[in-house]
C-alpha cells in the first residue's frame, strides 16, 4: 500500500492515547488487552490497539530489536537465525525462538503469549497470521528518506515504553553527525555496491541504500542507475566507466553466512584503476548493519561510522 503522508501525534482520549504512526488502513490488528491503557497505532498494513509497556513481546525486524535494546526494553522471543552479531546477546536460552525471518514459528510464538509483536517488511505477507496471535505492529524503512523512517520508528517504540528522553538524545546526535558527514561530502561522487560471491550490483538514489545519496549527501556517480530490490548488475569496467570519487561496499556473503568476499572479488587490475581506490576511498561497510539490521539506532550509528571513517582521509 502507497503511503501518501506520514506523521507522528499524541492525543489524550478519556485514559487511552493515541499514536498515529502513519496514514493507512483501519484495518487489522489483534486483540485488545483488557484493563490496559492502550495506544492506537496507525501502520502500513493496518490499525491496532497495542497496551503501553507491552510484555512479553515477539520481535521480528532485527532493525526494531537493534532499537529495542538501545533504548533498554526486554524482548522475550525473535527469530534466532542470522541474528546480526552484535545482538547475539538475544540467541540465549531465556530467549524464544520464534523461527526464522521468512518461516515463523507460530506456535513457538503462541505459546509465548505476547501482549505485542513487532514485524518487518520480510513478514509483511503474513501480517494477518500474527495479528490472530497479539497485536502486531508493522515497522518498516522507507526507500525515499531513510533517516525519517529511523526517527517515527524510533519514537513509536519510546512512546510505548517512555523512554522518548532517551529516544531524541539518540536522535538528535544522528541527525547531527548526518549534517556533518553532508558537509564532508558535498560535491562527491559515489557508488553503492554489494558483492555476492562474485556477482556486483550497483544501488543508486530510491533504493534500498537511498541513505547513501539522500541523507549522506553523496552524488551518484552515474545518474541512471535502474532502482530494483537486488540493485542492477553491473561489470568492474562499469566502475571504471563511472569513477566515483568513494566506493561504498557492502558484502552480502559476510552479512548472511559470515563468509567474506568482497576484498577478494574487488582485488583486481580494474579496481585498482579507479578514483577510489588510488585514494583510498573504498568503504567496506559493515554488513550486518547494512544489510539486516538497517534502521536501528545502533546500526545507524555503525552505518555513519564506517562512512566518517573514509570521507576524513
Amino acid at each position: 500500500m502507497r503511503v501518501l503522508k506520514r506523521y507522528i501525534s499524541l492525543v489524550l482520549l478519556v485514559g487511552t492515547i493515541t499514536y498515529i504512526h502513519a496514514t493507512g488502513s483501519p484495518e487489522g490488528g489483534g486483540a485488545v488487552v483488557p484493563d490496559r491503557e492502550t495506544v492506537s497505532v496507525t501502520h502500513d498494513l493496518g490499525t491496532v490497539s497495542v497496551p503501553l509497556k507491552p510484555s512479553p513481546i515477539v520481535v521480528f525486524g532485527f532493525d526494531t530489536l537493534d532499537t529495542l535494546n538501545v533504548l533498554g526494553v526486554p524482548v522475550d522471543s525473535v527469530p534466532k537465525a542470522n541474528l546480526p552479531k552484535y545482538l547475539n546477546k538475544y540467541a540465549g536460552d531465556d530467549i524464544h525462538d520464534a523461527g526464522t525471518l521468512f518461516e515463523p514459528d507460530f506456535e513457538a510464538i503462541f505459546d509465548v503469549q505476547p501482549e505485542a509483536m513487532f514485524i518487518s517488511s520480510r513478514q509483511a505477507g503474513l501480517y494477518d497470521e500474527f495479528a490472530r496471535i497479539a497485536p502486531t505492529v508493522y515497522l518498516t524503512v522507507r526507500t525515499g528518506d531513510f533517516m525519517e523512517s529511523v526517527r517515527e520508528n524510533a519514537r513509536l517504540l519510546a512512546s510505548l515504553y517512555g523512554k522518548s528522553t532517551e529516544v531524541e538524545k539518540a536522535l538528535d546526535d544522528l541527525d547531527n553527525r548526518a549534517a556533518a558527514i553532508r558537509m564532508a561530502t558535498k560535491g562527491a561522487t559515489a557508488l553503492m555496491i554489494m558483492v555476492n560471491d562474485g556477482a556486483l550490483s550497483v544501488y543508486g538514489p530510491g533504493s534500498r541504500f537511498d541513505i547513501v545519496y539522500t541523507n549522506l549527501g553523496f552524488t551518484p556517480a552515474h545518474d541512471s542507475i535502474e532502482v530494483s530490490t537486488h540493485g542492477q548488475s553491473i561489470s568492474f569496467e562499469y566502475l571504471v566507466e563511472h569513477d566515483a570519487d568513494y566506493l561504498i561496499v557492502l558484502d552480502r556473503g559476510a552479512a548472511i553466512s559470515g563468509t567474506s568476499t568482497a576484498r577478494s572479488v574487488l582485488n583486481n587490475a580494474l579496481v585498482r584503476e579507479t578514483s577510489a581506490f588510488v585514494n583510498d576511498h573504498i568503504i567496506y561497510a559493515s554488513p550486518q548493519a547494512w544489510y539486516l539490521a538497517a534502521g536501528g539506532l545502533e546500526a545507524t550509528s555503525t552505518m555513519f561510522s564506517d562512512i566518517e571513517s573514509v570521507i576524513g582521509k
